[in-house]
């Protein structure tokens, strides 16, 4: 996207978080979020069914926790879970965009949803490339989103992540997810 930039962490890890505030300030951020929901299946799939012998988890929480091949199960370990204990994939993406007093710090919000709508005035106003398409959107299994969860792990979810839901604009996936759900039955 960016041709051949530095990786982000190199850049970050030396800094002190006054010299990072200070330096990036200057800097135009902006983020894409993602429906709660669809996100935690992407990461069930990805760190439990594609890659759950990643050597990475070996020494995270014991390796206990994604040694799973149950949804059910992995949402109920994810709400268990200290948002202080939270890997980035599975933390809630509030405070991947929020300081610890509630400022915002990033410049733009985009959705995932809407990506190539969204990212396209920041990339003609930065003379960017154009997004190339690398992850599908579609499960794994082919299913539907909303046939992952049931009534319980859907509420489980947006308790976890109501701050999620309710920053970023997406409290009406809940009302729909849970009207899915009661059609079910």
């Amino acid at each position: 996207m960016f041709g051949d930039q530095p990786d982000i962490h190199d850049f970050v890890n030396p800094y002190t978080e006054w010299e990072l505030n200070r330096e990036t300030g200057r800097y135009y951020k902006f983020t894409f979020v993602r429906n709660p929901y669809k996100r935690l299946i992407s990461c069930f799939e990805d760190k439990c069914i594609q890659h759950p012998d990643d050597i990475c988890w070996d020494s995270y929480l014991f390796c206990g926790l994604l040694r799973i091949r149950d949804f059910n199960q992995f949402v109920y370990r994810i709400f268990l879970l200290p948002g202080c204990l939270a890997e980035p994939h599975f933390a809630g993406q509030y405070l991947l965009v929020y300081d610890r007093r509630g400022k915002c710090q990033v410049d733009y919000i985009g959705k995932v949803e809407h990506i190539k709508e969204e990212y396209e005035p920041i990339r003609e106003r930065f003379n960017l490339l154009p997004l190339p398409h690398m992850n599908r959107a579609a499960s794994l299994t082919g299913r539907c989103w909303m046939d992952y969860y049931t009534p319980f792990t859907a509420w489980l979810v947006y308790r976890k992540y109501k701050k999620d839901f309710i920053a970023f604009g997406y409290e009406d996936e809940y009302r729909k997810l849970k009207e899915y759900l009661k059609g079910k039955k």
